[in-house]
């Protein structure tokens, strides 16, 4: 309303990618990452408007495409993300790999007075610490703490074959950041937020990113380092802005 004529900036789009032969998308936020041998090592499972992810994970399975569903890791807590995790330990056997700083939402939901929280609480089987890498069926896989959307997130690197993919969840959209929420916690600072995803992101170098609502995209270095220059001004204009001596109040 202020701006009738302009549109706020934003950082250019990123460019559509595609999958590489062994990640595929299941339903709307769920993706799968497909080990040497067929199983599957889901990247969120949670519900969708349009589609039974439990029912797709089965025609994948009785169509031979995946052979099982092994493990599930959620990006965050929100329950299109994490919804069917219970479900599908149940009826697939998969165990559940969530984050540390994850771990207590993840298993008492109910415990945190916060927005879009999954309605059952999960058991969780592996609890990954930031940095950690597994080798599974040809694939590494690195865990990051990745406060990004909230507080409550993680990140996830996919390496084979020399090419790499990092799971952002929603704590990435193809304007920029997924920070359009106060709610969701969002804290400014040097290793913190934002600044310590995209520091992440950096010192990955992934080749693909892999958002949760809007599939693979392609990034680079540059654009990385410009979203974080650009993200490291807000701390200096909130602390002007508002009227405390931290922006985190």
């Amino acid at each position: 309303k202020l701006y009738p004529d302009k549109k706020l900036p934003r950082l250019p789009p990123l460019p559509p990618a595609s999958y590489p032969p062994w990640i595929r998308n299941v339903a709307w936020t769920t993706q799968a990452i497909i080990g040497d041998d067929g199983s599957a090592f889901l990247s969120d499972c949670g519900v969708s408007g349009t589609t039974d992810v439990l029912a797709k994970l089965r025609e994948l399975i009785a169509a031979r495409e995946i052979r099982r569903v092994e493990g599930i890791w959620p990006t965050h807590y929100h329950l299109d993300h994490n919804e069917l995790i219970y479900r599908a330990r149940q009826a697939f056997g998969a165990k559940a790999y969530v984050q540390r700083e994850m771990l207590d939402i993840t298993e008492h939901p109910h415990a945190y007075g916060l927005p879009y929280l999954c309605s059952v609480p999960t058991t969780v089987d592996h609890v990954m610490e930031h940095g950690q890498s597994i080798n599974w069926r040809g694939i590494k896989l690195t865990f990051y703490h990745f406060p990004g959307q909230t507080l409550y997130h993680g990140g996830l690197l996919a390496e084979k074959d020399g090419f790499k993919a990092f799971f952002t969840g929603d704590s990435w959209a193809n304007w920029g950041l997924e920070d359009y929420c106060t709610h969701f916690r969002c804290f400014l600072g040097d290793g913190r937020g934002y600044d310590k995803c995209l520091k992440i992101l950096l010192e990955c170098k992934p080749n693909i990113i892999v958002q949760a609502h809007r599939g693979p995209m392609a990034v680079t270095v540059e654009y990385l380092r410009q979203t974080l220059a650009t993200f490291q001004k807000r701390e200096e204009l909130c602390r002007k802005l508002l009227p405390h001596d931290n922006p985190n109040f």
